[in-house]
């Protein structure tokens, strides 16, 4: 090989796309004279450092040489291969590189190293040769880094890794397949149809260069629709697909990334398997702690901190910071494509009850821990649960409502709530359709428990008939399984709607059956939640020394559990009381505190926190901030938009009312006040009734309608008769000085 020569890869097609890279090659160039380009297999690493190089040839005077070492078995070899190509032959082995060594002693050349990923001894004969050899430079190419002194690593990623770009003309990856696909059909029109089409298959194929250039070529004799329906279904890509003069590992992603998987160890590929479980990325530290768990259960010795570090290292997992700086794991679809198809289904099945295990023993051990720590758990693990619950539901049940029953709680609390529902219902169903024998003591526990979540779920949403329903179908099965938790759950469930329903004997029994159960068997937090629930039965009686103990005990109870949940519900009804019985100061004291916790975001508790802001909106109005009660009230307004499904419709409307009468705007009430009476949905809450005839009152005085006035007071009146609803303090004030206003002079 002659000095002055540059000894490059010729390619027949356009290089497309890699700005930024290439300028941070550039860069590196000038302060680096080893730098090494990594990435995973396909992603164009080779192509980049050809590409580098020939724009830059004219800084080695002396060439340019690539080697590529694919089909170099060891080190010595690709070493012997490169000092053939400058005359240095039939040289012990062992004194190969010295003679190297005093070939580039004085050049300034540029040695690219192609595919070294396999040969670990590649970085010593490296570091030799640059130490001896100041104006060398060496280019390498791998999967993973050399890890030695002095090398600057150039990490390449898939084309568009962060976002993809529907514009063709900012998106690297569509830029590349039209590019590629227009060597075979030239004809090829970029219609708006076929950009979308081709904006999909990337997506599809994550960016991946070569993945894109072997789709591309199928246009030849494939529409774009038939092989986007094709990828959607078979992301690896056959090997026919390929072009016939690549190597046989890139005629298809299956080989590319076999390449990698046949260089890892025993303990690697365990892990690489498992890891593909998941759909979503994983938190890093969840991970070691899962992989310590399956250790222990194959008596496997390796540190799993080096197993993880070293598939990073190799590019088939990804590493991104999270929005709240947690190091979130993640591998491309196509590898978790290839890591799936090399289980049977023995391995598949083992692989689904480890994490079943793993989920299960967790979420029971968090149990103990403050309700915020379980619930962000939950939330960082939702994706993988779900995915071993929807796994569970139709082979086997029992493994789904075990799970399900032990995180209701988490959904209650989220904005994941719909899901609860649809696999409680799927669960239910698979339980009636069981035989005898299959209804087991633990199936009917697990499917008790998930009603009663089901039930609380729809009762914050606001759908009573459905909660009624799920409480109802729990009392049934605990009953026919003798399951006296369960009842009690039930009970407590059933009493909580006949209070908002007005029947409060009726609360009193399921009440009284609640607490006779849990006093005796139930655990802390039930404890608290049936103390609270006793605290508002007495509000509503007007038994008001009784219910603030109540709430103050299970505050308390609550505050110790770290139960952030519990606290803002039961501070929620002390609010109440206090707004009920005057005490305003006290009141805004205890929503403010609550307000102000920002563990208590729309998103993840969005039913408590409406009712705190409904209620300070009423608080605003009774102190004549009325401008400020309308700004709360469009907060509610703009977070719920579909106010049908999202918020019980009548206390926002009732607030809305009480705003509009006290701002003068009466045509406005009267509409909203009319809009409620002859709507068919009927009013759902004895509160939301009474509240909605005193703005009725209240207008009809201010309009001078005074017969009309009179029937609205009547009917608050007989409402608190009927469902011995007791009339608080602020009621009483209303009703004394709406007589004094009916019945002063005209």
């Amino acid at each position: 090989m002659r000095g002055t020569a540059h000894h490059l890869p010729r390619y027949l097609d356009d290089f497309i796309g890699r700005t930024a890279e290439l300028g941070l090659l550039s860069e590196a160039l000038q302060k680096h004279s080893l730098i090494s380009v990594v990435g995973f297999g396909g992603v164009g690493k080779t192509r980049l450092a050809v590409e580098f190089s020939r724009q830059h040839a004219e800084k080695f005077p002396h060439g340019i040489a690539f080697f590529d070492a694919y089909s170099s078995r060891n080190t010595n070899e690709f070493i012997s291969l490169i000092a053939k190509s400058f005359d240095i032959t039939d040289v012990k082995i062992e004194r190969i590189t010295e003679f190297l060594v005093e070939y580039f002693q004085h050049k300034r050349m540029l040695l690219l190293l192609d595919n070294v990923e396999h040969l670990p001894e590649i970085g010593i004969f490296i570091r030799t040769l640059l130490t001896e050899c100041p104006s060398l430079h060496i280019l390498a190419t791998s999967r993973e880094r050399l890890k030695i002194r002095g090398e600057c690593v150039c990490q390449i990623h898939p084309f568009n890794f962060d976002t993809l770009e529907e514009d063709l003309f900012h998106n690297e990856a569509m830029q590349l397949f039209y590019s590629r696909a227009k060597l075979v059909r030239p004809d090829l029109i970029l219609s708006e149809e076929h950009q979308s089409l081709i904006f999909q298959i990337c997506r599809l194929l994550e960016g991946i260069p070569l993945s894109i250039e072997l789709v591309a070529s199928q246009v030849y004799s494939q529409t774009l629709q038939r092989i986007l329906r094709f990828l959607q279904d078979n992301l690896l890509l056959p090997a026919a697909q390929g072009a016939i003069d690549l190597d046989p590992r890139q005629r298809s992603i299956r080989n590319l990334i076999d390449w990698s998987y046949q260089l890892l160890t025993p303990e690697q590929r365990l892990v690489f398997r498992h890891l593909s479980f998941f759909n979503a990325r994983f938190d890093l530290d969840d991970a070691l702690h899962m992989l310590q768990t399956l250790f222990q259960e194959q008596q496997i010795e390796t540190d799993p901190a080096g197993v993880l570090t070293s598939l990073l290292e190799k590019n088939l997992l990804y590493s991104k910071v999270g929005g709240d700086g947690r190091s979130l794991l993640f591998c491309l679809d196509v590898v978790k494509a290839y890591a799936r198809s090399l289980m049977d289904e023995r391995e598949q099945k083992q692989v689904l009850a480890f994490y079943t295990s793993y989920y299960l023993q967790r979420i029971q051990t968090n149990k103990e821990t403050p309700f915020d720590v379980q619930s962000e758990y939950f939330l960082r693990h939702s994706s993988s649960i779900h995915q071993v619950i929807t796994a569970h539901l139709k082979d086997n049940p029992l493994q789904s409502a075990r799970l399900v029953s032990y995180i209701w709680k988490y959904w209650q609390a989220s904005r994941y709530f719909y899901l609860g529902l649809a696999y409680t219902d799927a669960l239910f169903e698979a339980y009636q359709q069981a035989g005898p024998q299959q209804k087991t003591h633990e199936f009917a526990l697990s499917i008790v428990n998930t009603l009663i979540g089901a039930a609380w779920i729809s009762n914050d949403n606001f759908d009573f008939e459905g909660s009624r329903c799920y409480f109802t179908q729990a009392l049934e099965v605990a009953r026919h399984h003798q399951n006296p938790m369960g009842m009690a759950g039930a009970y407590q469930g059933l009493a909580h709607l006949c209070m908002f329903w007005g029947d409060l004997r009726q609360a009193d029994f399921f009440t009284q059956e609640a607490q006779e159960i849990i006093g005796r068997i139930g655990e802390p937090d039930q404890k608290c939640w049936i103390q609270s629930h006793q605290g508002r039965l007495h509000f509503i009686k007007g038994q008001y020394p009784e219910a603030e103990h109540c709430f103050l005990e299970s505050q308390k109870g609550f505050q110790a559990r770290g139960n952030t949940w519990g606290m803002a519900w039961t501070e929620l009804h002390l609010a109440e009381l206090y707004f009920e019985t005057l005490q305003l100061d006290r009141a805004e004291a205890l929503l403010e505190e609550q307000l102000q916790n920002t563990q208590l975001s729309f998103e993840e508790m969005n039913t408590v926190r409406l009712h705190l802001l409904l209620l300070v909106a009423k608080l605003q109005v009774i102190q004549e901030r009325v401008d400020q009660a309308r700004d709360t009230l469009h907060i509610c307004l703009d977070h719920f938009s579909d106010r049908k499904k999202a918020i019980k419709v009548q206390d926002l409307i009732g607030v809305q009312i009480l705003i509009e009468v006290e701002s003068g705007h009466l045509s406005e009430a009267a509409r909203l006040i009319q809009e409620v009476m002859t709507s068919k949905t009927p009013v759902a809450t004895i509160n939301a009734l009474i509240d909605i005839n005193c703005c009725a009152a209240r207008l009809a005085v201010q309009e001078g309608r005074f017969l009309e006035a009179r029937r609205a007071h009547q009917t608050c009146l007989e409402i608190h008769e009927r469902f011995e609803w007791a009339i608080s303090p602020r009621r009483q004030k209303f009703y004394d000085g709406l007589e004094t206003s009916l019945n002063a002079p005209v």
